[in-house]
Parts: C-alpha cells; sequence; structure tokens
C-alpha cells in the first residue's frame, strides 16, 4: 500500500515546480510519467520505473502500457483507455487507493484522469488548485475542474 510520508506537501510542491521547467519526453517525462513522479514525491515509490525509458512515441506508450496489463492479467475491452486501466491496476487493484468520482472532491495530492481537448485523456496531479497535466510543449497546464473526469487518493 503506498502511504504519503512525513513533508509529502514540500516535497510534492518543489517536484511540480521543477516540472515546469521540463520538456515533454516520452518514456521519461510524459503524462503517466508526470503522475508516477508526484506518487514519487509523496510517497517515496517509483511506480514509473517500470515504464521509465521502455518507449519513445505514443505507440510504444500504449503498447507498454498494453504489455503490463497483459502481464497482471487485467482484461482490456475494445472501448477502455490502456492508460487509465493501468492506473486503475496500479492505485486502485495494487495499492488500494481511494477513487475519487466527482471533480468537487478532488484535493492537493490527488492523481487525476483529465481531458486534454488537444490530445484526448492525460494524467495529471491536483496542487490544491490547479489540476495540472504535462504540456506537450514542455512545462505544465492547468486544466479547469471540470475537465476532470476522477481522480485516485493515496491515504
Amino acid at each position: 500500500m503506498l502511504l504519503k510520508t512525513l513533508g509529502w506537501e514540500d516535497r510534492l510542491a518543489q517536484y511540480l515546480l521543477d516540472c515546469t521547467q521540463l520538456a515533454f519526453v516520452w518514456g521519461m517525462h510524459d503524462c503517466a510519467l508526470f503522475a508516477a513522479g508526484a506518487v514519487q514525491a509523496m510517497t517515496g515509490h517509483d511506480l514509473g520505473a517500470i515504464f521509465r525509458g521502455q518507449y519513445n512515441d505514443a505507440l510504444g506508450a500504449e503498447r507498454a502500457l498494453r504489455n503490463y496489463l497483459k502481464v497482471h492479467h487485467v482484461a482490456l475491452r475494445q472501448e477502455d483507455s490502456a492508460l487509465e486501466m493501468a492506473i486503475w491496476d496500479l492505485l486502485y487493484v495494487v495499492h488500494d487507493c481511494e477513487k475519487i468520482k466527482q471533480s468537487g472532491f478532488i484535493s492537493r495530492g490527488d492523481i487525476i484522469v483529465i481531458d486534454v481537448p488537444e490530445t484526448g485523456i492525460a494524467i495529471g496531479v491536483c496542487d490544491g488548485v490547479n489540476m495540472l497535466a504535462v504540456r506537450v510543449e514542455g512545462g505544465l497546464t492547468n486544466l479547469p475542474r471540470e475537465a476532470v473526469r476522477y481522480g485516485w487518493r493515496l491515504p
């Protein structure tokens, strides 16, 4: 089980500040690995380690997520997003995180699944006020709370 450790708020704030200067790079700093980095800042556990450096484009990311799901025996229906299913498995099934179904209840440190007009869905992080996601142009973007589909809260 993932647990936030003492001082997680400061580590998360520093991580998010550092990310404002990072370029988007598939397999190194994309939406899933951005969220994994936030989890690592809060808990010390790197959920992205199995994915980092394993792909270098969108197709490779999809392939890596589908391989993860296959290895972990998670059935993927045609209408399912591999990204959403992998996040569900990692955060809910493996680490017992709470699913937040209403965007109004999303709070600091929650990992979010959010609609992004240019790219479809993305995984992001709430800093307490802002719904943050990685920008393809680099840095972070703040998306409207209404765009959040749901979130995951670490204990």
